[in-house]
């Protein structure tokens, strides 16, 4: 696990002074353009990582973690980074619900409405 030092441009998605980790994922082929702050799930089959849908049934109905930057999954498996643990905005995240909220917080992933 690595601490990250936020830059300016990722700001608008943290959310307090809680120290912020990130870890090294892949993000699953099809998954096409996706911003950061995109909630995403774990696809239990290949451990790659998918947006969050409560209602899929292969894993990424688990909320885990949170994209750290932009990318475009759509043609093939992108390596990037993920938030696994800080505070960060609702209003940056997408794809959130109540569910996956709470599958975040279980994982000290909380989510502040402002701060």
């Amino acid at each position: 696990m690595e601490r990250e030092t936020f830059t300016d441009e990722r700001k608008s998605i943290i959310g307090g002074s809680h120290p912020i980790v990130t870890l090294g994922i892949t993000v699953v082929s099809g998954s096409g353009i996706l911003k950061a702050g995109t909630v995403l799930g774990k696809v239990s089959a290949t451990g790659k990582y998918a947006p969050y849908v409560k209602t899929n049934t292969d894993g990424s109905e688990d909320a885990k973690c949170i994209l750290a930057a932009d990318i475009d999954a759509t043609a093939g498996d992108i390596n990037t980074s993920a938030y696994f643990h800080g505070e960060f905005r609702k209003s940056a995240l997408t794809g959130i619900d109540a569910e996956g909220e709470a599958m975040l917080n279980d994982k000290l992933i909380f989510i502040k409405e402002e701060v």
